[in-house]
């Protein structure tokens, strides 16, 4: 997925899996931890203005791909 050309949090990935899987865990911040990267972004400007290419999966549906190929997987190694 070379980007959505949107911020993504981390939380909102952790938020989309736990989603897929059926599970509502209780997210605590980690208020003692130093603060590091919560969100990623790649301005998509060139590649959209530039070169024409625009996403044809939402984030959303990307990630929903790679739940269902990891749960297949699993299923896999497990039988």
């Amino acid at each position: 997925n070379i980007g959505s050309g949107r911020i993504t949090t981390f939380l909102e990935i952790i938020e989309l899996f736990t989603e897929f899987a059926g599970y509502k865990p209780t997210i605590k911040p980690l208020l003692h931890k130093p603060v590091g990267v919560h969100a990623r972004y790649a301005n998509m400007d060139y590649v959209f203005n530039e070169l024409g290419w625009k996403p044809k999966v939402s984030l959303r549906e990307g990630m929903r791909r790679v739940y269902d190929q990891a749960v297949k997987n699993l299923a896999k190694s497990n039988s």
